[in-house]
């Protein structure tokens, strides 16, 4: 909900100026009750804009359409988020794949040095994961 919703009733002004919404303050401007063509008073120029008149339809519109943009952006958010941890797991199980080998020829640098012509599992790591 946005100031456009209430009343001056609905706010009370503080110590320092500022209007602020009542606790017990219930929103009571809709479209609805509220001829579209009817301007609302100006609101504060951080909503509207320097000098805009906006009726209460048009902003409620406006609301909606950038709910649902948002909304599409979220599920698309929501699928490359899935995407990138599926992505995550292939990469994990790889490098235990990976690391499972090391573990085997751990201390054979012979074995090591023979079918990968490095000098130990040290060297293939930081081949692997370190110079990346």
């Amino acid at each position: 909900m946005c100031s456009l919703h209430f009343t001056g009733d609905d706010y009370h002004t503080t110590l320092g100026g500022l209007n602020v919404l009542k606790d017990d303050a219930v929103p009571s401007v809709f479209p609805w009750k509220t001829p579209v063509n009817q301007h609302l008073s100006k609101t504060s120029s951080r909503e509207m804009g320097k000098g805009e008149e906006k009726t209460l339809g048009s902003h409620c519109q406006e609301k909606d359409r950038e709910i649902e943009h948002l909304t599409e952006l979220f599920q698309e958010k929501d699928e490359e988020i899935k995407s990138l941890k599926s992505n995550f797991m292939s990469v994990k199980s790889r490098i235990y794949s990976m690391t499972f080998l090391f573990k085997q020829f751990k201390g054979c640098n012979d074995d090591i040095h023979f079918y990968s012509s490095f000098q130990n599992a040290f060297r293939i790591y930081d081949f692997c994961f370190v110079s990346h």
